[in-house]
C-alpha cells in the first residue's frame, strides 16, 4: 500500500522538476534574445511566400512559444478594452511586441502611411524604445526596393528594430 503512494508523490515531483526545469530553459523577452533567435531561424516553408500575415503569424508564434515565455498572439496595445489597436506577437506580457507586415504591401503609399502610424502609435501607448521590432516577410528582392529601404530608415530615425524574413 505505502509503494503506490510513494511511487506517485514521487512521479508528480518528477513532472513537476522538468516542467519547472523547461520552463527555465525558455528566455526572457529581450530585444538582444529575440535578434538571437531570428538570425538563427530556420527558412519559413514555401507555402507562406504565398500566403498572409495572419499565417506568418502563426507560424512565427509557434518558433517563438518553444524559445519564449509568455507569447501571445493579437495582443492588445492600450489595455484589455481596446479592440481595435493590437500588436501581432507580445513577448512577456507587454515586454517587447512584433508587429508582422508583408514587404509587398509598402510598395503602395496609403498602406506604407498606415503601417507608419500604427508603429507610432504602438510605440507612444505600449512599446517604448527598444521593445518593438518589425518583422518584413516577403521575397528577399523586395528588401532592395526604394520603398521599403524608406520604411527601414523611418524605422530606424524612431529607433524600432527590424528583421527581414525572406520567403522560400
Amino acid at each position: 500500500m505505502f509503494f503506490p503512494i510513494l511511487l506517485g508523490v514521487l512521479s508528480a515531483s518528477l513532472a513537476y522538476g522538468l516542467k519547472s526545469w523547461h520552463k527555465k530553459q525558455r528566455k526572457a523577452p529581450t530585444l538582444r534574445n529575440l535578434r538571437r533567435f531570428l538570425a538563427q531561424l530556420p527558412p519559413p516553408p514555401a507555402c507562406l511566400g504565398q500566403a498572409g500575415e495572419s499565417a506568418v503569424e502563426e507560424w512565427l508564434s509557434r518558433l517563438l512559444q518553444k524559445r519564449f515565455v509568455q507569447v501571445q498572439t493579437q495582443y492588445p496595445v492600450a489595455g484589455p478594452q481596446s479592440r481595435r489597436e493590437r500588436v501581432d506577437i507580445d513577448l512577456g506580457e507587454g515586454q517587447l511586441g512584433i508587429e508582422i507586415k508583408m514587404a509587398e504591401m509598402l510598395r503602395k503609399g496609403n498602406e506604407r502611411n498606415r503601417f507608419l502610424g500604427q508603429i507610432e502609435l504602438y510605440r507612444q501607448r505600449r512599446y517604448g524604445e527598444g521593445q518593438l521590432l518589425v518583422i518584413l516577410f516577403g521575397p528577399a528582392a523586395l528588401a532592395q526596393e526604394p520603398s521599403v529601404q524608406e520604411v527601414l530608415q523611418i524605422l530606424a530615425n524612431k529607433k524600432v528594430g527590424w528583421h527581414f524574413i525572406p520567403a522560400s
